[in-house]
This record gives structure tokens, C-alpha cells and sequence, in this order.
């Protein structure tokens, strides 16, 4: 009882100092906001160690997997582990279009033993948004965990944009009246789900209205798809 007790005297403390540091948001946006639809994700179902997409019934997510792989590069241990479950996962054989986005070291078993090896899907050189995909594994090659965001059978009529990425990132900030901004970024990817389509992920932050903004701008319209207040 002791500890419900001290879990909700936490709740407490964290929803206060939530009001407190969080700016309230002006009506005007609130609105424009929820004049956006939402991002769409896919369905996820669990079985066991494993979870699927529910749409294609490829691997999500595989813990507790305790599978050896030869002794390499964080990347090619990863890419070895990968390649032999492409069909599950839905890559494509080569993993061609699988790119190494970062590794670094890792701690399994209470021991900094291991690697977190981190890649993101590219089609034509354009990144997948959300298309993370990630191994775990120790330094003498024992896979851990495994996770995956791919998207199989991405399809797009032009992968030329019709609007710039100057012009992308001035819709984004006047679609917010961002005032005071700075740290400002504009990348071009594919928004894969629902349906594919090129975009500009713009990132920034601005004082007024608070917060550090990522902004998804159609790349063939100019049209506003999504807005996310990353500090959030």
C-alpha cells in the first residue's frame, strides 16, 4: 500500500511540474492542429517474444532471440543476423536498401557487452520516414533483440519534388506564425503509410509558439500533413 501511495504522490509532483514547464498552447493553434489528420500507424499483434504487422504479418519486434552470429563489424554482425531472416522481417534479399544510420555500445545483462546497431530503409537514396530497424547484440556475436519499422513494396510515381525545400520550410513556419526561430533543418523522405508519398520533414525550434517543431510538408503540393511538438 506503502508504494501505490508513493507512486501516486509521484503522479502528483510530475503532472504538476508538467503544467508548470509546458506553455500552454493559444486556441488558434490548437485548432489548426487538429484540423491536420493524424498520423496513420500500422496495426502491431504480439505472440510470444515476437510481434507482427498485422497488414503484412511481417516481424515487428523479436526478443529474447539468443542467436550467434560470426565476429565482425557492429554492421556486419547486424547485417549477417538481418539477412538471415530477410523473409520474415519483408526486406528485400539484399538488404540493398537497408543503410547503416549509427551504432554505438550497449549494456545487456548489466554489462556494457554489447552493440546497438541502428539502420534506416532508403529508396533511390531517399530515406523512409520512421523506417527504423535496429539489432542488439553482444561484442562475441550473440543476437539479443531485433526490432524493425520497414515498409515492403514502396511504390511512387515521381521521386522528383515540385516544390523546394526553402519553400517547404516557410510553409511549416507560417502554418505555425512561428516567431524566433532557430535550429531549423528541411529533409526530404518518403512518408510510406497509408499510402507513399514524398515529403519534407522540416525541424525547428521557435520561441513563439514554444516548442521544437517537426512539420510534414507534401513535396508535390506544398500541402501541411503533419505537425509534431517534439519537446512534447
Amino acid at each position: 500500500m506503502r508504494g501505490i501511495r508513493y507512486a501516486g504522490v509521484i503522479a502528483i509532483w510530475v503532472n504538476m511540474l508538467w503544467g508548470i514547464f509546458t506553455p500552454t498552447r493559444p486556441e488558434w493553434l490548437k485548432e489548426r492542429l487538429k484540423s491536420l489528420p493524424k498520423l496513420e500507424h500500422r496495426h502491431v499483434s504480439h505472440i510470444g517474444n515476437k510481434s507482427y504487422f498485422v497488414e503484412t504479418h511481417n516481424l515487428r519486434s523479436w526478443s529474447r532471440i539468443s542467436e550467434n552470429v560470426g565476429i565482425g563489424t557492429p554492421e556486419q554482425m547486424a547485417r549477417e543476423f538481418l539477412s538471415r531472416h530477410a523473409t520474415e522481417f519483408g526486406f528485400s534479399n539484399d538488404l540493398s536498401d537497408i543503410e547503416l544510420k549509427r551504432w554505438k555500445e550497449s549494456k545487456v545483462r548489466a554489462r556494457n557487452d554489447a552493440y546497438r546497431v541502428e539502420f534506416i530503409q532508403k529508396i533511390n537514396g531517399i530515406p523512409v520516414y520512421n523506417s527504423d530497424i535496429g539489432v542488439i547484440l553482444t561484442k562475441d556475436g550473440e543476437v539479443i533483440k531485433a526490432f524493425s519499422n520497414y515498409f515492403p513494396n514502396i511504390q511512387l510515381d515521381s521521386y522528383n519534388p515540385q516544390i523546394s525545400a526553402n519553400f517547404a520550410f516557410n510553409a511549416a513556419v507560417s502554418f505555425l506564425q512561428a516567431q524566433g526561430v532557430k535550429s531549423g533543418d528541411t529533409q526530404l523522405m518518403i512518408l510510406a503509410y497509408p499510402r507513399a508519398r514524398l515529403v519534407y520533414k522540416v525541424s525547428f525550434a521557435s520561441t513563439s509558439p514554444s516548442g521544437r517543431w517537426e512539420v510534414l510538408v507534401d513535396a508535390m503540393s506544398g500541402e501541411i500533413l503533419h505537425v509534431i511538438d517534439r519537446r512534447r
